[in-house]
């Protein structure tokens, strides 16, 4: 049983069989570390759609456009992120598990609330840049 008031969690080796764990407190969830955690692109999702009032998000790019898709619509109070590359990103051959100007449009429409973005791209166009200049604060 996790204490009632626990808001920030950093999981490291935590792969998709861990991961319901978290489902009964992850709407408390304010601060989530998955730099180390072991979740593909599709676990990133289920687990952000259960955290609406998430404020911090760290991860590797193997949340990918879609995982960006999924924080834009459930966490519109999200005000830090940081994506960092991830190890294996060179046997990525799909675009599944890669961030490119589609996911960052969206994170910038969805999560207006966003003040600091560090984000590691494979493909980035100046459409996107304008988004995040029009859209955040």
């Amino acid at each position: 049983v996790f204490p009632r008031k626990l808001c920030r969690l950093g999981l490291s080796y935590m792969g998709p069989n861990e991961m319901p764990i978290l489902f009964p407190f992850a709407a408390q969830i304010r601060k989530l570390d998955l730099l180390y955690a072991l979740l593909e692109t599709e676990d990133h999702c289920t687990l952000i759609q259960k955290c609406p009032n998430l404020e911090v998000l760290e991860t590797r790019n193997v949340i990918g456009d879609r995982g960006l898709e999924v924080l834009a619509q459930y966490c519109k109070q999200l005000k830090r992120l940081r994506i960092e590359r991830g190890a294996d990103e060179q046997g990525m051959e799909d675009e599944e598990g890669l961030v490119s100007q589609r996911g960052l449009i969206a994170l910038a429409q969805g999560c207006q609330e966003l003040e600091y973005m560090a984000v590691y791209v494979s493909d980035i166009t100046n459409e996107s840049l304008e988004s995040i200049g029009t859209y955040l604060k």
